[in-house]
């Protein structure tokens, strides 16, 4: 006789971001199985409801308030019943550490509904059976590329105003955007332009860090790939240098400056 409630797979959402943690809420409880527990904003909140609903699996943000989502996986494998841990984010950089955290899987924002059920279906084959380090590596690094692919096959532009048109931009061919007089100033080998509608810089980073773009400061979110040279500053800073025609300069802030160093690793 099949034990019914086994088949059931609980899951918790922890997304510090309301429509990233609401959308997700909402693929979850579309598949078959799958019970929704609760959703946290914070680490601290993660952890309670962790400790309350004892779900099977939490899809958990890297960037949560209160503790950095690979630190919270390593507490939350300290607990007595450690739910399976799927890292749902728009930070590709974090791949090849997150599986000393033996998260079953990494998906990259913005995901589709297939991605997440295949993010199920993991779990669940997973469940009761012991994986090794070296198999958790190439897990998540095979889930990395394919969902860089499939970002790629997407299609996706960044529309820009230019002489009463509307451009479509698409990421690879942008160099950097910045910031200026509360305007969106987008950059390609032909000229700057303006963004389109409403946007802020926060918005295109979480759009464009899957295409290789990095915070470089407040003020700038540089597309790594068109870097030409960099070098050290006063500060513990970083001068980049861009290979537009006019060679620009953009500075990494001090507190992003960890960051750039980890994302060059990934690069190299």
């Amino acid at each position: 006789m099949t034990n019914e409630p086994s088949t059931l797979l609980r899951c918790l959402v922890a997304d510090d971001e309301p429509p990233a943690r609401d959308e997700l809420v909402w693929v979850l409880s579309r598949i078959p199985g799958v019970e929704v527990v609760g959703a946290a904003a914070s680490a601290a909140e993660t952890i309670q409801l962790v400790q309350s609903t004892a779900p099977d699996a939490i899809f958990l943000d890297i960037h949560m308030p209160g503790a950095h989502g690979l630190d919270l996986c390593q507490t939350l494998r300290q607990l007595p019943h450690a739910p399976a841990v799927v890292l749902v984010t728009a930070y590709s950089q974090f791949a090849v550490e997150a599986f000393a955290t033996e998260a079953v899987d990494y998906v990259l924002k913005p995901f589709a509904e297939e991605r997440i059920a295949q993010a199920v279906a993991r779990i669940r084959a997973r469940r009761g059976t012991p994986t090794s380090t070296p198999d958790a590596l190439g897990r998540i690094l095979a889930a990395l590329e394919a969902t860089r692919q499939e970002i790629c096959r997407s299609g996706a532009r960044v529309p820009v105003e230019s002489g009463g048109r509307i451009l479509l931009l698409a990421p690879q061919e942008i160099l950097f955007c910045r910031c200026a007089d509360k305007c969106i100033i987008i950059h390609d080998r032909d000229g700057a332009y303006p963004a389109y509608g409403a946007v802020s810089l926060d918005r295109l980073e979480t759009q464009l860090t899957p295409y290789g773009f990095f915070r470089a400061h407040r003020t700038f979110l540089v597309n790594l790939q068109h870097v030409r040279a960099y070098s050290p500053w006063e500060g513990g800073r970083y001068v980049l240098v861009m290979d537009d025609e006019a060679r620009t300069e953009i500075t990494v802030s001090r507190l992003q400056a960890q960051e750039f160093k980890r994302r060059l690793q990934v690069l190299i």
